[in-house]
C-alpha cells in the first residue's frame, strides 16, 4: 500500500490563526516577591468544556539577570541587534605555513566618555569566529575607559586587534558588545579565507589602514607576551570601513609571497621580476605612479614572502572612489597575481 503525506501549509497557518484569534490578557499585582525566583501560575475558566493555555511560571528578573538575557538573546540572534555600533573584520595577510594564514581579526566601536574627571565608562565585549559547528577561535575583553580632565562629553573610538592563524575555509564572526544596562550591540559576518596555492607565487592583500595617531587602540599579544598592550601612536590598525573624511596618512600591507621549496622559490624568480602597485580612479583615471619594487622573498622555509608599505597622504586626494592595487610583474603567458582594496576619500568641509 503507497501512502502520500503532504504538508498543508495552509492548514497549518488557519490553525495558527485560529489560535490567535482568541487572546485575552490578564494582569495582577504581586505584593511580595523575589527577585530571579520563579512564581508558578494557574488560570481556571469557569465556563464547562474551555480551558486556558498560558504560561505556567513568571520570573521577575533582577537587572543583572535582564542583562544576561540580553546578553544570550545577542549571541543567539545577533542580526536583532546589529545597530551598526560595533564593526567586525578578518583581514588574510599572509601564509603562515602550507595550508594556514596569518589573520588579522579587528573590532571597533565607541566608549562614551561622561561625568567627572576620573570618572570610568566600561564595555564588555567577545566574539566567536566559526568554521561550521566548529569554534575556530574565540576571545572576550572588558575596556574601562577614564576621564583625564573635564571636557565636553567624549564618544572616542576603540579598535581591538589580534592576529591569528586560520584554515582556508569559510567562517562566520559574532561579536556582541555591552554597556550599562540593557544596551547590546552585536555584528555577525561571513569571512571567506582563500586557498593558498603550492608552488605559485601569489599577491596577499593589500590591507588598508592607517596610523593609530590619538585613537584608542589595544593589540591582543598572548599570555605569553605579557598580555594585552595600548598601541603606540605610530602603530598600523587597519580600516573596518573604507571611507576617510580627514587628512590622514593612508597605509597600504602588501605581501608578495611563494609556499613551496627552494627549487620553487628559484623557478619563479625566473618568471616574476617585480611587484606593481597602482592607484587609479574608480572611473578608470590612473594617478601619480609608484615606483615598482624588485621581487624578493625572504624566508628559509617554505613559506616566503616579501612584505611591501605604501603610504599615501590622503591630502593628497580629491573626494571621490578609489582603487589601490598590486600585482606581480612577469613574463608568463596566462593571468597575472593581482590584488586590490576599494576605498572612498571625502574631505568637503563645510563652513559654519
Amino acid at each position: 500500500m503507497h501512502t502520500e503525506r503532504t504538508n498543508n501549509l495552509s492548514l497549518s497557518y488557519a490553525l495558527a490563526q485560529r489560535a490567535m484569534s482568541c487572546v485575552y490578557s490578564i494582569g495582577f499585582y504581586v505584593d511580595e516577591y523575589e527577585q530571579d525566583d520563579a512564581q508558578s501560575v494557574e488560570i481556571h475558566v469557569k465556563r464547562k468544556g474551555m480551558r486556558a493555555i498560558h504560561p505556567s511560571k513568571y520570573i521577575l528578573r533582577s537587572p543583572g539577570a535582564q542583562r544576561e538575557s540580553l546578553l544570550a538573546a545577542a549571541w543567539n540572534a545577533p542580526e536583532l541587534f546589529r545597530t551598526g555600533v560595533v564593526r567586525a573584520h578578518v583581514f588574510p595577510l599572509r601564509p603562515a605555513a602550507k595550508d594556514e594564514w596569518e589573520v588579522l581579526l579587528a573590532v571597533r566601536f565607541p566608549v562614551p566618555v561622561a561625568g567627572a574627571a576620573g570618572e570610568a565608562s566600561e564595555r564588555e565585549f567577545g566574539g566567536v569566529l566559526r568554521d561550521g559547528p566548529r569554534v575556530a577561535h574565540r576571545f572576550n575583553r572588558k575596556v574601562t575607559v577614564r576621564r583625564l580632565v573635564e571636557s565636553d562629553n567624549l564618544e572616542p573610538e576603540f579598535t581591538f586587534v589580534e592576529r591569528t592563524r586560520l584554515k582556508p575555509g569559510d567562517y562566520e564572526l559574532t561579536v556582541v558588545m555591552g554597556g550599562a544596562g540593557s544596551e547590546q550591540h552585536a555584528d555577525r559576518i561571513a569571512v571567506e579565507v582563500p586557498e593558498i596555492p603550492r608552488k605559485e607565487l601569489l599577491v596577499a592583500g593589500p590591507t588598508l589602514g592607517r596610523a593609530v595617531g590619538h585613537e584608542l587602540v589595544v593589540y591582543a599579544e598572548g599570555a605569553d607576551a605579557g598580555g594585552d598592550r595600548q598601541a603606540g601612536s605610530e602603530s598600523f590598525t587597519p580600516l573596518l570601513v573604507q571611507y576617510v573624511d580627514e587628512p590622514l596618512d593612508l597605509i597600504f600591507l602588501t605581501d608578495a609571497c611563494l609556499v613551496g621549496s627552494a627549487g620553487a622559490v628559484r623557478r619563479a624568480d625566473q618568471l616574476a621580476t617585480a611587484v606593481q602597485r597602482d592607484l587609479t580612479a574608480d572611473e578608470g583615471a590612473g594617478l601619480a605612479p609608484i615606483q615598482a619594487v624588485p621581487l624578493q622573498l625572504e624566508g628559509q622555509g617554505k613559506v616566503r614572502c616579501q612584505s611591501i608599505v605604501d603610504v599615501l597622504p590622503s591630502s593628497t586626494l580629491t573626494s571621490g572612489d578609489f582603487v589601490f592595487a598590486a600585482q606581480l610583474s612577469t613574463d608568463r603567458k596566462g593571468g597575472v597575481e593581482r590584488g586590490e582594496v576599494r576605498f572612498a576619500v571625502d574631505l568637503t568641509v563645510e563652513d559654519e
